[in-house]
């Protein structure tokens, strides 16, 4: 039944196949071998509208965010489980949807900052709205907890978002890592992406200009493949990135019995972390921190 549901939705005309995603209990188990009785899953990943969405073209989508993904308006999340771990077929199932859908496969990542979702929706980066005790989410009509109308996204609605204070369930207290860390990156994007409503917000609320300052991101440690061309830090080196590699002397590589004056490509991984030496390099709506 469940295979046969998947086969309705991929064939669904109004919906694109924009990755898939597989979960295979083999290369998840950090305590030792996996159970037997655990089974291999392939994740769907379809939208009605992936040209029209800014999260896709950042490579993001609303459906990978979160542990366990987000509810959104123009997409579907599907999951098929294959053959427990100690079945024959384990593995020839997983790596024949590896190899089908090997041009599909994005790894899309999370939605993190102030972004448009398909046609009628903007992301809020913004935690605790939906609290238990001093909600805002209903009030503001919001889709989710981090999805509003683009037409709800006015001036009144980020007044109340940015003087907003939720509390906490055990003690009443303000939560005040609202302020503290969420707010100030959410105006420092708005007067960059939306100038206009936050020009208005803050002849209302004037406090708001002491968060529009460049974010510091030297020091910040991030995958090396999400960051610009420019200088970055690995070790206790510095080198050049390129986009496709790092070109450095060898310096730190005397070990190996090069000279001073040679230079060196590395080539990364997709997991390869570096340390920010210029903020140049970071693109807010591409940049994935460790």
């Amino acid at each position: 039944m469940a295979s046969e549901i998947i086969r309705r939705v991929l064939k669904d005309p109004d919906l694109t196949l924009i990755d898939v995603g597989f979960v295979d209990p083999k290369n998840l188990s950090i305590f030792g071998k996996p159970k037997g009785n655990e089974r291999e899953v392939i994740k769907y990943y379809l939208c009605s509208c992936p040209e029209k969405c800014e999260a896709y073209k950042n490579g993001q989508c609303l459906l990978r965010t979160g542990l366990y993904g987000t509810k959104c308006p123009y997409g579907r999340a599907r999951a098929e489980e294959g053959y427990t771990v100690r079945a024959r077929t384990y593995d020839s199932w997983l790596d024949y949807r590896k190899d089908k859908y090997k041009n599909i496969i994005k790894n899309l990542k999370e939605v993190k900052t102030l972004t448009e979702i398909g046609e009628e929706h903007i992301f809020l980066p913004l935690e605790f709205l939906n609290n238990y005790v001093n909600p805002i989410s209903a009030d503001l009509g919001m889709y989710t907890q981090y999805l509003i109308n683009k037409k709800l996204f006015t001036p009144e609605a980020v007044i109340k978002l940015v003087t907003y204070q939720p509390r906490a369930l055990m003690d009443n207290s303000i939560i005040k890592e609202y302020t503290t860390k969420y707010l100030p990156e959410f105006v420092y994007q708005l007067s960059r992406k939306y100038p206009d409503i936050y020009n208005e917000v803050k002849e209302t609320v004037p406090d708001i200009e002491i968060w529009v300052k460049s974010p510091e991101f030297v020091g910040k440690k991030a995958k090396l493949k999400s960051l610009l061309p420019g200088k970055v830090k690995f070790s206790t080196h510095v080198g050049y990135w390129d986009g496709e590699k790092v070109v450095t002397d060898s310096k730190e590589l005397i070990l190996f019995g090069w000279n001073d004056n040679e230079e060196v490509h590395i080539f990364p991984t997709d997991k390869t972390v570096v340390e920010i030496v210029d903020n140049a390099t970071v693109d807010e709506d591409k940049v994935e921190f460790v």
